[in-house]
């Protein structure tokens, strides 16, 4: 039960620190222009969110299957649950960094043609480093959720090869995070 309430609480504060930053990535597009982006700042703001908010339904009640549960396959179900929850996170996640990555690389792409209103804040020293900060929180979150996927995993583990099969996912999830990370890092996008 307290390794149950231990993930349950950890696994819900990267969404709320997530939804920051797909906020601030609206934000973002807004300053950079929104001709850029593939799709507009609100889309991704609501899509990303629904996910998180879609991914934590199904950790609550994974959680609630889970300390429920009166039969060690009941238990499973409810920690199956959960897992399904924690990778839709990760999955999300992963795809909002590729494309915040995708969206980096069409500003370095269109340096000319960026919106002419915000000049003086995009080579302010003060927005360069909120989006450094912005994107050191991104890999934080997501290695965190991967984590809480692979400790969730460990003590479902030693059922079946399909948990074998998640482990193999989740690991190659966060070692994309890991990979793309470095690019994302860069302040002066």
């Amino acid at each position: 039960m307290q390794a149950l309430r231990y993930i349950v609480t950890l696994t819900i504060a990267p969404a709320f620190f997530a939804a920051a930053i797909y906020l601030c990535l609206g934000r973002i597009i807004v300053v950079y222009g929104e001709h850029v982006s593939r799709f507009r700042p609100r889309t991704y703001t609501l899509t990303f969110i629904a996910c998180d908010v879609l991914s934590l339904v199904f950790q609550a009640a994974g959680g609630a299957l889970a300390s429920a549960a009166n039969t060690q396959k009941d238990l499973q179900t409810g920690v199956d649950v959960m897992l399904a929850g924690l990778g839709l996170q990760v999955a999300s996640m992963t795809l909002f960094i590729i494309l915040s990555a995708e969206f980096a690389w069409r500003v370095h792409q269109s340096k000319h043609d960026l919106n002419p209103t915000h000049v003086a804040l995009r080579e302010s020293k003060l927005f360069k480093f909120f989006l450094f900060g912005t994107c050191q929180l991104t890999g934080p979150c997501t290695a965190g959720v991967s984590a809480d996927l692979m400790n969730l995993q460990g003590l479902a583990s030693q059922r079946s090869q399909s948990s074998s099969v998640a482990s193999t996912v989740s690991q190659s999830c966060l070692e994309a995070s890991k990979e793309s990370l470095p690019t994302m890092r860069r302040p002066h996008i």
